[in-house]
Formats: structure tokens, C-alpha cells, sequence
């Protein structure tokens, strides 16, 4: 946060009639790369995320007034989880949202299972809290972030409905050994994303 806080003045003295953020990250993929250190890797553990909230806050406080976008180009990671700190996301045509199943790994390590539960809860609540930023129901980071949960998804008027099972009318996600990961077609198709755009300019008209 740290390094945006330092756009603020220059973001101000613009005064722009929006403000685009452009999230490319494949933190998943990194992890996978076996030149990839585990110091490079993505920061995923429960003391960052403060450090990740901090940085949201930049966006979603100090700069509220101006109205934001963020366009993903491939979001692989606890970035995804970043990006659903804002309501209104585009995606590029083949981009991804999701990859987050590696953040189980900050609680799963503990083997008793009350003290497994609490940290479970814990560090679920504080990933949904970048939901309630976008406006993203809660189900949608279950489904993301823990293999266990399947996600369906019914409508109602123009709103859409999540259920972490298959009763919904549309399945998205039935498989209850992986988890959630959207593509930009269907990202838009369940109303995560605005759209999804190929050009700066095809996103600004």
C-alpha cells in the first residue's frame, strides 16, 4: 500500500473521471514455477492480509470519490479474492478469477479441530470482508477458496442468487475436490463482471 499511496497527490491533481485499476497476477502459477522461490511466491499468509486490506484501502477510501473500474487481465491467487473489493470488474477475453485454494493452507496445517475450526472462521471472515467492499455475496469466496463446497447460482429478476451446492438452475461448480474459478465469459454471464473487454479504449466506451 505503501507504493500507491504515493499516486494519491498525482491521481488528485489529474482529477479524472475514473479511475482504472489493472490487475494481472498469477500468484498460483507462480507457486507452481520451480525456478520460483518460496520468499517470491505469493503472499497469502493470515499476517498479510492486513497488509493486502491496507492496500484496498487506498482505493476504496482514500480515493471513494472517484469512480473506479478494475479491468483483470488474468487473476490467479489471493489477487482474486483483492479484485472482488470492487463492484465493478471487467475482464479481459480469456482471463481467469480464481486459483485461491492455496489459502486453505494457512489453517488446514492444524490438527485439532476446535482451534482448526476458529482459525477456519477467522481467516474466511477476513476474506470476505474484500467481498462486502464489491458487494460480492460471501458464497462466492466459500466456493473459491475451500475445495469442499460445490456453487450454483439461480435468478431472480436481475439478481443472482448462490447457493454452495447444485440445487441452483445453473451449475457452475460441481465438484466438491476443487475449487471455484471463473472465466471472463462466465464471470459476466453470473454478473461478477461488467463485461468483458479486449482494448483500453473498447473498455472507456
Amino acid at each position: 500500500h505503501e507504493v500507491y499511496e504515493k499516486f494519491i497527490e498525482d491521481v488528485r491533481a489529474h482529477d479524472p473521471d475514473y479511475l482504472i485499476i489493472v490487475m494481472d497476477c498469477k500468484d498460483r502459477e507462480d507457486r507452481l514455477a520451480s525456478r520460483i522461490g518460496r520468499e517470491e511466491a505469493g503472499l497469502n499468509r493470515s499476517n498479510h492480509l492486513d497488509m493486502y486490506r491496507d492496500l484496498v484501502a487506498v482505493f476504496r477510501h482514500e480515493l471513494r470519490d472517484i469512480p473506479q473500474v478494475l479491468w483483470i487481465e488474468d487473476s490467479l491467487g489471493i489477487s482474486s479474492v483483492i479484485a472482488m473489493s470492487w463492484e465493478n470488474i471487467y475482464m479481459k477475453p480469456g482471463a481467469r478469477l480464481g486459483g485461491i485454494s492455496g489459502a486453505a493452507a494457512t489453517f488446514d496445517f492444524v490438527q485439532d479441530p476446535e482451534v482448526h475450526a476458529k482459525f477456519r472462521e477467522g481467516y474466511m471472515g477476513w476474506l470476505k470482508g474484500f467481498a462486502e467492499y464489491g458487494g460480492h455475496s460471501h458464497d462466492i469466496i466459500n466456493a473459491m477458496v475451500l475445495p469442499e463446497y460445490k456453487l450454483s447460482a439461480s435468478w431472480k429478476g436481475r439478481d443472482v442468487t448462490w447457493r454452495l451446492d447444485t440445487k441452483g438452475e445453473y451449475i457452475v461448480d460441481d465438484n466438491d475436490k476443487a475449487t471455484t474459478e471463473f472465466q471472463a465469459r462466465t464471470a459476466e454471464n453470473f454478473c461478477i463482471s461488467k463485461g468483458t473487454v479486449e482494448t483500453m479504449d473498447d473498455l472507456a466506451l
